[in-house]
């Protein structure tokens, strides 16, 4: 009876044994995989890290807002050339100094705003589209405005506004600033590795801006590239192509 109950013993301590063996070498092999394979974990200098930084900071210094409500004159009173200008209720809290005011073929109209007021000069342009404009507004300060503060007329009209759009792009001088930028600072301020370079190349109707250290990969550098389109936002509302090269090293 003891000799069956030492051998049981025996048994249970090499199970104990075994499972405790069994539970170290899987944890080795976890602390292993984490160590050497890294899940989840990208390289600071990797393809996809690098091309990521510059793009999202590119897009994040350089996009910009335009909103864009259409306007369709109903009526207005006879014009003389003392009553150039016609007064329309506006709906919308902006002013002059942030507004530009257009017709469908981008011609610009001189008119004044505020006081939740248009005013428009419709003398010259009669013929010109006089029920189909636009107003354009941004509160980004490159926007420059056309307009005046003041009205020359008590001139009354009535007027309709379609919903607000929203427009967004590339800004043109938003890029250019950048391409005068100081490309050491830049790489500060978008936390770029110290260690690495980049070049932005952006074609807008064959005039080229370029955002870089000015200095060539070195020949056994891994030079990642990306390439894509882009839509630049002018200040008419207009959006015009341009082609973006990103490339890291």
């Amino acid at each position: 009876m003891l000799k069956k109950d030492h051998n049981m013993q025996k048994r249970g301590i090499s199970h104990h044994l075994d499972w405790i063996i069994g539970i170290t070498l899987f944890m080795f092999f976890i602390v292993f995989v984490i160590a050497t394979i890294k899940p989840g974990v990208q390289p600071l200098h990797s393809k996809d890290v690098l091309l990521n930084i510059i793009q999202d900071k590119f897009i994040e210094n350089v996009t910009w807002e335009i909103q864009r409500v259409p306007l369709k004159i109903v009526g207005y009173s006879n014009l003389n050339d003392e009553y150039r200008f016609t007064k329309f209720s506006f709906p919308f809290d902006w002013n002059s100094g942030n507004t530009r005011l257009y017709n469908e073929s981008y011609k610009d109209y001189s008119y004044s705003l505020g006081s939740y007021e248009l005013c428009v000069e419709l003398w010259h342009y009669e013929a010109v589209y006089p029920n189909k404009l636009y107003v354009l507004y941004s509160n980004d300060p490159i926007f420059e405005s056309a307009g005046s503060s003041s009205c020359p007329t008590t001139n009354q009209g009535t007027a309709s506004y379609g919903v607000p759009e929203t427009l967004t792009g590339l800004s043109e001088d938003k890029i250019d600033n950048l391409d005068n930028y100081d490309y050491e600072q830049l790489k500060t301020d978008w936390k770029y590795p110290i260690t690495s370079d980049f070049n932005i190349t952006v074609n807008l109707e064959g005039h080229i801006y370029e955002i870089s250290s000015g200095k060539e990969p070195p020949s056994n550098a891994n030079v990642y590239v990306k390439q894509y389109t882009d839509f630049v936002l002018n200040k008419d509302g207009q959006k015009i192509s341009a082609l973006v090269t990103i490339k890291a090293w």
